[in-house]
């Protein structure tokens, strides 16, 4: 039963033949040429996904990867994923914990793309670094009400430490 399966470096521009790995756990396809991700709802326990140094470029590149119902930590760093939907794309990926997404054009081009990367994605505790609760609760507050909200939210959970500190 083939747990690990590491493909890098490999010039695959595509993702096929992998029907038979139900115990597949993690797959390395990092430094090839693969231009959309399709063929991999056939690994229903894949967590660990690693496509970073790929040619991905937008959402509808990465769309299957919402068919990849365990999947929890995701590598994409270093492709060319950009565009506004891509947010919205990856919320759909059921158990995403860990997303590394550095060296996209998404990150930077994106307006306030980390921010509404961690509201869309309950459950995100990496996106490219940690994702703390106090970052968690102020991008809620600036989703809901703008940025005096989320400053006024950051005040209340500085204010919140300072007490417990001074208890504690």
């Amino acid at each position: 039963q083939l747990r690990c399966l590491f493909l890098q470096r490999n010039l695959l521009s595509n993702i096929e033949n992998l029907g038979g790995l139900i115990s597949l756990v993690q797959l390395d396809l990092s430094e090839n040429r693969i231009l959309k991700v399709e063929g991999l709802a056939c690994l229903p326990n894949l967590s660990t996904l690693n496509l970073a140094r790929n040619v991905l470029a937008d959402a509808k590149s990465i769309d299957h990867l919402k068919e990849c119902l365990e999947l929890s930590v995701l590598d994409l760093s270093h492709n060319g994923i950009q565009g506004d939907d891509v947010v919205d794309t990856l919320s759909k990926v059921p158990k995403l914990v860990a997303l590394n997404m550095v060296g996209n054009p998404v990150v930077s081009d994106f307006p306030h793309f980390r921010k509404k990367s961690i509201v869309a994605m309950k459950g995100l505790k990496y996106l490219d670094r940690p994702v703390f609760d106090m970052e968690r609760a102020t991008a809620e507050a600036w989703s809901s009400g703008g940025r005096e909200a989320e400053l006024a939210m950051k005040k209340e959970l500085q204010k919140q430490k300072a007490e417990e500190d001074r208890k504690g």
